[in-house]
């Protein structure tokens, strides 16, 4: 059937799923805590854009400064 299936795996995103309020929010983006929306879209249509030979099978895309929980 030629499916692929591709795990792409965020970091923290500002989002309004984050409980956080807009300015730390911002903070964190400008501290490299947390990344943008678009950042996640654009790993996204990487995986979705190789050629038939490739398979991106897990993607994680991690703010530089990633905090865990």
């Amino acid at each position: 059937k030629n499916i692929k299936v591709s795990v792409i795996q965020p970091g923290a995103v500002s989002t309004d799923m984050q409980e956080a309020s807009d300015e730390e929010k911002r903070e964190a983006v400008a501290g490299h805590e947390m990344l943008y929306a678009e950042e996640i879209a654009e790993a996204i249509l990487f995986a979705l854009t190789r050629s038939e030979r490739s398979d991106v099978v897990t993607l994680r895309v991690e703010p530089r400064v990633q905090k865990t929980s």
